[in-house]
């Protein structure tokens, strides 16, 4: 895994995770029509939890990366799997939960550089969406961040929020 610096609030992630992880993970997507749907954006977007004893393993160099970074310990909110069908695009926005002090995503699959997340901080900024090539965002209620375009296919990922209480808020 490889974590480099965009600007303040936005790092890439590059080699996320082994080759044994990203297996275990694309299975999970066998299913996805049982999975719930998300609405809030244009398009549709399924989702599913994901517990994993090997995530939770190789998760940790980044929380610790994280915690390094803005001074404080922080604690999960659940690791989701995405699927967003081509169409999908969830616009710039900030988010609002008190629960979100980071965010991290990490894509699942390959495609163009437009179906990626990209950031206002002080400038945009994105990554290039490659299947294990992702992004950490410090301070996802004040950056604004969202997709610029809409999917031009189907867009797999993993994603993690990140609180730096130790209570969650009941806001979402």
């Amino acid at each position: 895994m490889k974590i480099s610096k965009v600007s303040t609030n936005f790092y890439r992630l590059d080699d996320a995770f082994s080759d044994e992880l990203l297996t275990e993970i694309d299975s999970k997507f066998a299913n996805v029509i049982d999975w719930q749907l998300r609405e809030g954006a244009s398009g549709i977007r399924r989702e599913s939890c994901i517990e994993s004893p090997k995530l939770n393993e190789e998760i940790t160099p980044i929380v610790n990366f994280i915690e390094q970074v803005i001074d404080k310990k922080v604690y999960s909110n659940g690791s989701v799997l995405w699927y967003d069908h081509l169409g999908y695009q969830n616009g710039m926005h900030t988010d609002l939960s008190p629960n979100l002090a980071v965010n991290l995503q990490v894509y699942l699959n390959d495609g163009s550089d437009n179906m990626g997340t990209s950031c206002f901080d002080e400038e945009w900024h994105s990554v290039p969406f490659k299947k294990n090539c992702g992004y950490i965002l410090i301070g996802p209620t004040k950056i604004k961040h969202g997709m610029l375009y809409a999917a031009e296919d189907d867009r797999l990922s993993l994603y993690q929020s990140f609180r730096d209480t130790l209570n969650e808020s009941n806001i979402w």
